[in-house]
């Protein structure tokens, strides 16, 4: 069997990245500044069972304020070296311009592969959310959310290296009380890496979000900084 390069792994990602590239052009587009911070922490409880968790803090246009905080935990069981199921739960709450704070309510269920292309490793996930979201209506919905994500990394010199990946992000019910699209939102990622020690890795990058909306697109541009930690 041919071995497969490097660019089979970064054009796919590219393709996921230019997704909504073939969509129709929307009335308008919103161009947003965020910055997100997150904290990533794998736990370890025996060879199969862990504890995956991660909080996040991101704010509003121009880091004025924060308007997202998400909290979200699962228990991951692995089926072999390179497939692992999750289900857990995640709270997220939601600071608008104006107006109280709404949450939204999510449990979910995570299938993830490890493979390696030409020695480079990548990792695809596949993630199913039952979403419970507070409106600002002061109304209550319900929406079922499918995600896919892809992500390598590229050594560079020492402990360094980069990390590219693409999320996609589809509504498959509920979708009236939000966006009225399938379509949701698509998360195209670039950032530098630093292994600190086998338990310890920082990132700090580019992400860009391009949201559908029901009448104008919101395209985010966030500086990202995560922490991850493995016990």
């Amino acid at each position: 069997m041919p071995r497969r390069q490097p660019g089979h792994a970064l054009a796919m990602l590219g393709l996921l990245a230019g997704v909504t590239s073939a969509l129709p052009v929307r009335a308008a587009t919103i161009d947003d500044e965020l910055v997100w911070g997150a904290w990533f922490n794998t736990a370890t409880l025996s060879d199969r069972l862990s504890v995956i968790s991660d909080l996040q803090v991101r704010s509003s246009d121009n880091a004025d304020q924060v308007r997202n905080v998400l909290a979200r935990a699962g228990l991951a069981w692995q089926l072999d070296d390179r497939h692992q199921i999750v289900a857990g739960y995640a709270h997220v709450i939601t600071h608008p311009d104006s107006g109280d704070s709404l949450t939204e309510q999510r449990t979910w269920q995570q299938l993830s592969r490890r493979d390696t292309v030409a020695s480079l490793p990548l990792t695809h996930r596949l993630r199913l959310e039952q979403r419970r979201i507070e409106l600002a209506s002061g109304d209550t919905t319900t929406s079922d959310r499918l995600r896919y994500m892809v992500r390598t990394t590229l050594p560079l010199s020492g402990p360094n290296y980069v990390a590219l990946q693409n999320e996609i992000f589809l509504t498959l019910s509920g979708r009236e009380a939000l966006n009225d699209r399938v379509f949701d939102q698509n998360r195209a990622y670039a950032g530098l890496g630093r292994k600190f020690s086998p338990s310890v890795d920082a990132e700090v990058g580019y992400l860009n979000q391009w949201l559908q909306g029901r009448a104008d697109d919101t395209r985010n541009h966030v500086l990202q900084v995560a922490l991850i930690t493995r016990w």
